[in-house]
């Protein structure tokens, strides 16, 4: 078959498909056109629709921008999908669940398009980028003439990039929505530690803000505060006995971090914090300057 037949076949097929084409040189480069209904061949069913929407619904800002371009056809047409008549038991589903975060909800912060997609794709293909940021509390942005792209973990709804800094191998942490600009540096390779693994990284405490070793702490809570400790434990080797006055001892290793006091500080006067020594005397302190400050008592 000459390549004219083809050729003359696609033109005559673009009148029954949404087929496009852009020129290259004497080359007609086709395609399936950007802005066409997706084409499932079987149609897309129910359970297959319900998918694709929970998808957009919580995965949208994991993925990169191009991988959502070109599923966005799948998701219009999942949700065409789930309005049909035979789909009411799928449509009336999302209206039935819901995920809540474990924290106080706060909106996100706003992202430049432009540095978003580039980071995508520097991290995608493996590329290293320079970049303007504003390092907190800082109105002058920093000039990285390197930053090579790691990895991005999101944490209660912001997005930082794991990476490194020219050719240091020590990881840093930057937040998206502080770059204000990003160029690509497509010329040069990405300089990776060696043996750098995102898992080993998060899992080593470097997101928790480590204030020290791990340490065995002994939390004596209200019973109806430590109930979720049963279902949920702390660690592995945790612990829940009977105490005096119908209070619950709880004793576990666990990762000496600022959010693990912020998770205690959270339970209010419904815990104590019996050990280690040190973490009473600093929850002694916040418990005076607390009263302090609703003039409870004074200076």
């Amino acid at each position: 078959m000459s390549q004219r037949t083809v050729q003359r076949d696609l033109i005559d097929l673009s009148t029954v498909f949404p087929l496009d084409y852009e020129v290259d040189g004497r080359t007609n480069r086709w395609r399936w056109a950007n802005s066409a209904e997706v084409l499932d061949l079987p149609g897309m069913n129910s359970q297959t629709a319900l998918s694709f929407f929970l998808a957009e619904q919580y995965l949208y800002e994991l993925l990169p921008p191009a991988a959502t371009e070109s599923l966005e056809p799948h998701f219009n047409k999942a949700r065409e999908v789930l309005h049909q008549t035979q789909s009411r038991k799928m449509d009336q589903w999302i209206d039935k669940v819901r995920i809540l975060p474990e924290v106080q909800r706060l909106l996100p912060p706003s992202i430049e398009r432009e540095v978003i997609e580039s980071i995508y794709s520097t991290l995608l293909d493996s590329k290293p980028f320079s970049a303007n940021y504003h390092k907190k509390g800082e109105k002058k942005a920093t000039f990285y003439d390197v930053i090579n792209p790691l990895g991005l973990v999101f944490r209660d709804r912001v997005i930082y990039l794991v990476a490194t800094l020219w050719k240091y191998d020590d990881p840093v942490q930057l937040a998206l929505h502080r770059f204000s600009s990003v160029t690509p540096l497509d010329e040069l390779n990405i300089h990776k530690p060696k043996g750098f693994n995102l898992d080993q990284y998060i899992d080593s405490g470097h997101f928790d803000y480590k204030a020290g070793d791990d340490i065995q702490i002994e939390l004596l809570f209200t019973e109806a505060a430590a109930q979720h400790l049963e279902e949920t434990p702390l660690s592995n080797n945790q612990q829940i006995t009977n105490a005096k006055d119908g209070k619950v001892r709880v004793t576990a290793t666990v990762l000496n971090t600022d959010r693990l006091r912020w998770w205690i500080r959270g339970f209010g006067y419904s815990v104590e914090v019996i050990k280690p020594i040190s973490l009473r005397r600093e929850f002694t302190e916040q418990a005076k300057q607390t009263a302090l400050l609703y003039g409870i008592i004074n200076n």
